[in-house]
């Protein structure tokens, strides 16, 4: 089987900007204005709690919902699920992650509980952690 070519981007861009958070260097280049404002003002807090997951094992999509991709990813310390989205230009406009016992639990989302905007891309309140959405 092989995968729909906006599918393997939306992989490739994920993998990139999971490896920039826990190399340290993130490329606010890779996202749009407003969202690279968001990250910065996070990165201090995200990379030290990505860095504690480990290595990716594993990388699933697991759908689309209002035009982002929805993934399972698998670290040798944590399971999560990530939502990426992107603006017309190609760049990363929504980036949210939530550790597996959260989706388990159905818990809203820790420190920066974006309500609004989880709704705005239909995951209602599903224990996803803003890292930023613009």
């Amino acid at each position: 089987m092989t995968t729909a070519p906006d599918i393997a981007r939306s992989e490739e861009a994920l993998r990139v900007v999971i490896a920039a958070f826990q190399s340290g260097n993130i490329d606010y280049t890779d996202f749009t204005t407003g969202l690279a404002e968001q990250v910065r003002a996070k990165s201090a807090e995200m990379i030290p709690l990505i860095q504690q997951f480990g290595a990716i094992k594993t990388v699933e999509h697991r759908g689309q919902q209002n035009g982002a991709d929805i993934f399972r990813v698998v670290f040798d310390n944590q399971a999560t699920d990530w939502v990426i989205g992107f603006d017309a230009e190609d760049q990363i406009a929504a980036l949210l992650f939530r550790r597996e016992e959260a989706a388990k639990a159905g818990e809203a989302a820790a420190s920066v509980g974006d309500v609004e905007v989880r709704r705005a891309l239909g995951l209602g309140t599903l224990g996803y952690l803003v890292i930023a959405v613009f």
